[in-house]
């Protein structure tokens, strides 16, 4: 799965996705954020009439069909294996993606003894990169409009399945400009752009069990620890 991550330096995500904030120029200087939690309100990528735009939406996506703000459905993960399988994503991958720009993850390893040792996790290759999600936009009866997102997950490349047995589905430039395109995708086009990253292309490191609380926010949370 994918529980949080980090968002920073909005000003290199906005000139690596060639973006342009929605609707609000302050969206491109978002507050660096080391520990994104469920709940938090970040900058998600979505099709512009043009080009690509940065909107603000809650992480943890609340179906449009649902009664209530209030419902136990505000998944923060989608399965890759399920989006074809189940209406609720089915009708989202047709014409509500998204992708989510991040600098890293955290991901958690149970050891032996039960405790659960965090990792922080980025690729090799790449200092901004996204990962592919699908969005919702859910309409109060007095007209409140809540926009939430859920982050997909697929099986983890070698490295990673060292820690968990999944992982974020991360995309390159050139997969994010196809995620994002108006055509509707094919099982089969899904299917080759959410495949995990290469052996190999993941920086994973040990961090500080700091970050297993919300109310940590700082740089120090994505340093490594000392052997």
């Amino acid at each position: 799965m994918c529980g949080r991550y980090t968002y920073y330096s909005s000003d290199e995500i906005v000139k690596e996705f060639n973006l342009i904030p929605k609707d609000n120029p302050q969206l491109a200087l978002f507050r660096d954020n080391y520990n994104v939690t469920p709940g938090s309100e970040m900058p998600v990528m979505v099709r512009g009439k043009q080009e690509h735009a940065l909107d603000q939406m809650i992480w943890g996506l609340l179906p449009s069909w649902s009664k209530t703000d209030h419902t136990t459905l505000k998944l923060i993960n989608a399965r890759k294996e399920g989006l074809f399988e189940k209406s609720m994503w089915k009708r989202l991958v047709k014409d509500h993606r998204c992708v989510v720009p991040a600098r890293g993850f955290y991901e958690w390893k149970t050891d032996a003894d039960g405790s659960k040792q965090p990792f922080y996790i980025t690729p090799k290759r790449s200092t901004v990169f996204a990962f592919a999600g699908l969005w919702d936009e859910w309409k109060s009866p007095d007209g409140q409009i809540i926009r939430t997102y859920t982050i997909i997950t697929t099986t983890p490349n070698k490295e990673m399945s060292d820690v968990h047995s999944r992982m974020p589905a991360i995309l390159n430039k050139e997969q994010s400009d196809i995620w994002l395109s108006p055509l509707e995708l094919t099982r089969e086009q899904v299917d080759d752009i959410l495949t995990p990253l290469p052996d190999g292309s993941l920086q994973i490191v040990r961090v500080s069990k700091d970050v297993n609380s919300p109310r940590n926010n700082n740089e120090n949370l994505i340093y490594p620890l000392e052997d």
